[in-house]
This record gives C-alpha cells, structure tokens and sequence, in this order.
C-alpha cells in the first residue's frame, strides 16, 4: 500500500496519544464517515494498524501495530490501559479542542513526554506527568498551556 500524507498524519495522530476511537480521527483529520472506515479498513489490512472493541456498546479504537510505529516517531503502545481508558478519550477531545481553538500550535502528549523522559533520563520514574502540552504558534516558551484532567 502506498501511504498517503492523510494516511501518515492518521498514524501520527493515533500513536500520538496511544490509540483512539474513529470520531476523533474523524475531526482529526476533517474526514467523513464513510471514508474514514474505507482509509482505517486498508490501514488494518495492511497490518499497520488494529482495530479493538475494548467495550461492549462504545466505538471500538485503533491503535498502530509496531509495524505501523516504524512510521512514526513513537514507539506503538504495548497495550490498552483500560484503567484509565476515558480519561485518555476524553485528553483527545480537549485536544482537539484547543487545535482547534489555536491553529498552528504544537501539542506534546503524555506519551510523548514519557518517551522524552525516558531517552534524556529526567526526573524520576514515579514522577507525575502531565496529560499533555499545548505550545502556541509564537513558540515561547511561557506561551504553553498544560493540561491535567482529572
């Protein structure tokens, strides 16, 4: 298959936040519904991506098979947290909610930022992250919002 720009954005913005149901990827990437399960149905085929229905009568997610995390900058996710399942859904919304407040802003997730810890050993492993950081256009620094939803 040969991965489009939308395709790869798709990937980016799933592993970005670990998985994701198809709502947000929907608003994500300004898709319509019956396209979005076309381009997510070839994403699962070509095993870059899987689709798991975590619980019963809610939109199953996708999340990126370590095949399909080659395409990105992240490692895939090992597996689904269920504990903490909403708040991670509900970390996407307000996402997509200041992008869309605040276009041209850059956004580190809880992910990310894990990650990032990790590599540059910083701070401590029990250490408390936040769920994410929004950075605005200008780049400043004192211009990020942090969030923590609780």
């Amino acid at each position: 298959m040969k991965l489009t720009q939308r395709n790869m954005q798709i990937m980016r913005f799933i592993n970005e936040f670990g998985f994701c149901e198809i709502t947000q990827i929907e608003k994500r990437v300004g898709l319509k519904k019956p396209r979005s399960y076309q381009i997510m149905q070839r994403l699962t085929k070509d095993n870059l991506v899987k689709h798991e229905q975590v619980f019963h009568g809610k939109h199953g997610i996708f999340y990126l098979t370590k095949q399909g995390a080659n395409y990105t900058d992240l490692p895939a996710l090992k597996n689904i947290p269920k504990d903490n399942y909403t708040h991670q859904l509900t970390v996407i919304e307000i996402h997509l909610q200041l992008m869309h407040l605040f276009p041209g802003s850059m956004w580190l997730s809880e992910w990310r930022i894990k990650r990032d810890k990790s590599i540059y050993s910083i701070g401590h492993k029990s250490d408390h992250l936040v769920d994410g950081v929004l950075i605005l256009p200008d780049g400043d620094s004192k211009n990020r919002v942090k969030t923590h939803v609780v």
